[in-house]
């Protein structure tokens, strides 16, 4: 999964993330500066993870985090975790 953050700290500012653990870990460390929302653009895939978003460090009503499937059908993303109900993400 690519993941491009442009407003996460600057330390991993052009960073492309393998996994959601990765991407969230990220955010709940370093949360999100500069101004603006932060859309986090998801490849297709089957994503087998726990994750636990916290609160976010820079974010408000006006500096957002989403997690979107960068095509059309957001069917073809999941996240998943064994003995749990799939989660897709939708528009």
């Amino acid at each position: 999964m690519a993941i491009p953050i442009p407003s996460i700290h600057p330390a991993v500012s052009s960073s492309n993330f393998q996994t959601f653990t990765d991407v969230v870990n990220t955010l709940n460390t370093g949360g999100v500066c500069g101004s603006g929302p932060v859309t986090i653009n998801v490849s297709p895939g089957t994503y087998t993870e726990q994750i636990v978003l916290n609160v976010i460090g820079g974010t408000s009503s006006t500096n957002t985090v989403t997690f979107q499937y960068n095509g059309s059908d957001s069917t073809q993303v999941t996240l998943t975790y064994p003995n749990a109900t799939p989660s897709t993400i939708t528009p």
